[in-house]
């Protein structure tokens, strides 16, 4: 068994373990938005012009640039981009007499 003593000694080595864990976690998220990233015009461009996510993301894997991303990362990196899409309008029905 542990002592106390023994624990509290060991605890700076396992919060350094965990903020390096962590470190690691954030980072790991980021190639796949450095990958938009070179990208971040075209895509601000489809998406304020009503460009759905799905299509987006099949023209970034084939049409355009060839990037891979998942259709996850591409809604996250629209997301935290600020990226607004336009209101949708509203179809007027056809007044019958």
């Amino acid at each position: 068994m542990v002592n106390e003593t023994e624990a509290e000694a060991d605890l700076p080595a396992r919060r350094d373990a965990l903020e390096r864990l962590l470190e690691e976690a954030a980072v790991s998220a980021k190639p796949q938005f450095a990958k938009l990233e070179d990208f971040r015009e075209i895509i601000k461009a489809w998406v304020e012009n009503g460009v759905p996510t799905h299509r987006l993301l099949q023209k970034l894997r084939h049409e355009e640039v060839r990037v891979t991303v998942s259709y996850d990362t591409l809604c996250r990196y629209i997301r935290e981009k600020g990226f607004e899409r336009p209101k949708p309008r509203r179809k007027h029905r056809k007044k019958t007499a």
